[in-house]
């Protein structure tokens, strides 16, 4: 699994099967502010099969998130293995 994120704010997520093929690929944009977090506004998911082929395909856009609870922040656990790539 390959978690991107800019400035705290995640903005994809890809995971591949063994062979290291794409599996999925989320991306997230255009974030808002609710509370003390940053809420992406648009999200794209992709679904990948064999050889790359692309099966589904879904784009949600977001106009006005309210939340009846709260966001939780997610942390990878001390125990994953965790390979950083800068660019």
């Amino acid at each position: 699994m390959i978690i991107g994120s800019h400035a705290g704010r995640l903005v994809s997520v890809e995971a591949r099967i063994p062979d290291d093929q794409l599996a999925t690929k989320s991306l997230f944009r255009n974030h808002t502010k609710l509370g003390d977090r940053h809420f992406p506004m648009e999200v794209s998911y992709s679904l990948y099969g064999q050889n790359a082929e692309l099966i589904e395909q879904q784009r949600i856009i977001y106009s006005n998130p309210q939340l009846n609870g709260q966001l939780f922040q997610f942390e990878i656990p001390k125990s994953v293995k965790v390979k950083e790539f800068k660019r």
